[in-house]
């Protein structure tokens, strides 16, 4: 299989490492740091990092479409980008999110019929830095959390699944254990959850392994019904 996205992507490798240990599955990363797998033009860190990211996008479908994998798992930082239109001017509002499923759908066409396409939903962006927040105060864990409310955007995840079931994509959102209630935990089972207040860490990744691993699996199997709908 192929992880493929942002650094949003390359968060979940240490979860599916383990998974892919448990199920004897071998995993290719293509990654690159501010760079979404949708096809759109968009910038986040370096304005100048557009034809970069066109240039690793277009490399990578390219590998896909040549090695054939059984499942191509991407995400990215959907909420975070700047995205432009063909005369270099900001989208935002609902054109923005309209440009960024219209990217997103492109990215899943490309990907070859023998592949299986899963769609993670983003993990939440919190409004502070958590780690850098408890340093001051390492006892306030509310004043340093983020409600879930603030946490997810709901309007973009169902716009983002829609675009990626439509286009012949799995979606799975694996928010339901990354932020189960509000406000989103900061610490899971005395693990601290959370680099920084849009990337979880490699320990809380690897907890959630089996929770990733079910979703390769309904991939593969084709269940694609949320957890709740399992329910």
């Amino acid at each position: 299989m192929v992880l493929f996205g942002d650094s949003h992507a390359l968060q979940w490798q240490p979860g599916l490492k383990a998974a892919a240990f448990e199920h004897d599955w071998r995993i290719v990363a293509l990654t690159k740091a501010a760079c979404p797998p949708p096809q759109v033009r968009s910038t986040r860190k370096d304005t100048k990092a557009e034809e970069s990211c066109e240039l690793w996008r277009a490399s990578a479908l390219d590998w896909i479409a040549e090695h054939e994998p059984d499942v191509v798992l991407m995400t990215g930082a959907g909420r975070l980008y700047r995205l432009e239109d063909e005369a270099g001017q900001r989208i935002t509002g609902d054109a923005r999110t309209e440009a960024w499923v219209e990217g997103l759908a492109a990215t899943i066409e490309a990907v070859p019929k023998t592949t299986r396409a899963l769609v993670l939903a983003d993990t939440p962006l919190l409004k502070t830095n958590p780690g850098l927040c408890l340093e001051q105060d390492p006892s306030d864990l509310v004043d340093c959390s983020t409600s879930r409310a603030d946490a997810i955007d709901p309007r973009f995840d169902a716009a983002e699944r829609a675009a990626a079931e439509t286009a012949g994509a799995t979606w799975a959102d694996l928010n339901h254990v990354v932020c189960p209630y509000s406000p989103c935990p900061l610490v899971f089972d005395g693990t601290f959850g959370w680099r920084n207040r849009d990337h979880i860490t490699a320990s809380l990744s690897r907890m959630l392994a089996p929770s990733l691993g079910q979703a390769v699996l309904e991939t593969l199997t084709g269940d694609d019904s949320s957890p709740e709908e399992r329910d």
